[in-house]
């Protein structure tokens, strides 16, 4: 079996490596936090006005900030919530079209991206710096591994000094195996700071007893980390192709 697994991984392992790269929408206000702007203004009037005065805008800044980051706060949890129960749908009888479930995600994707943490620096941030386990993701050659049962887990891990890129495809087969490629980063700079370049350096493909075979360096492009915290991570890269990850840690390897 592990042979026949071989040999149809080798016709994909140059388009994989080249493809799993480390990926915004508005809102409408509500109907409350216009009512609350038309009393501000009827209330700066009266002080101008009547009263000869001026009303602070300190006196609402702080409360509205307050609220503000409230709202936003119980908005992105809703979001995030909707994202991974829309990424775990296809498993198990929750399948979809995918064409419609990119549809949803990437709708998502851009409701997010407004509310990301990391907006003015997720591509040099410490919480992009760690290994990362893949929940979705829209690239085929990804997706061969996971849609053919050879593999249940394929992670991510960024470095501590944000350089070193390893992509890791476990082979659930009991013999065990992996298929891997290691490269560098490099960010964009002030000139997009969600963005990080890569290039591909080495590739790997380990199917146990048989052997461990490397291949030369393949691969280059960009991902653009529309949305990071402390517990999710989404990705649009070079290719058109939406990546959706969590932390490794936060998901112990399946047995």
């Amino acid at each position: 079996m592990l042979m026949l697994v071989a040999i149809i991984l080798f016709g994909e392992m140059s388009i994989v490596a080249n493809s799993f790269s480390a990926t915004g929408g508005s809102s409408s206000s509500s109907k409350k936090n216009k009512n609350n702007k038309d009393a501000k203004s009827l209330l700066s009037n009266i002080f101008d006005n009547v009263l000869g005065g001026e009303l602070s805008p300190s006196l609402w800044s702080s409360s509205d900030a307050q609220q503000q980051r409230e709202e936003d706060s119980q908005r992105r949890n809703e979001l995030k919530r909707r994202m991974l129960l829309e990424c775990d749908s296809e498993r198990g009888q929750n399948k979809k079209n995918k064409q419609e479930r990119r549809k949803t995600i990437e709708a998502i994707m851009y409701e997010l991206a407004e509310l990301s943490p990391c907006r003015d620096d997720a591509a040099t941030s410490s919480l992009l710096r760690r290994e990362w386990l893949l929940r979705y993701t829209t690239e085929r050659e990804i997706n061969f591994f996971v849609d053919f049962g050879l593999s249940n887990r394929i992670t991510q891990t960024i470095g501590k000094d944000g350089v070193l890129l390893t992509n890791t495809i476990k082979f659930k087969s009991s013999g065990g195996g992996y298929f891997g490629v290691k490269g560098t980063l490099s960010p964009e700079g002030d000139a997009n700071k969600v963005r990080t370049n890569f290039v591909f350096e080495t590739a790997t493909l380990d199917i146990g007893k048989w052997g461990s075979y490397n291949f030369p360096p393949i691969g280059r492009g960009w991902f653009d980390t529309v949305y990071l915290d402390d517990d999710l991570r989404v990705d649009f890269n070079s290719r058109s192709d939406i990546l959706v990850c969590t932390p490794a840690a936060a998901s112990p390897e399946p047995e």
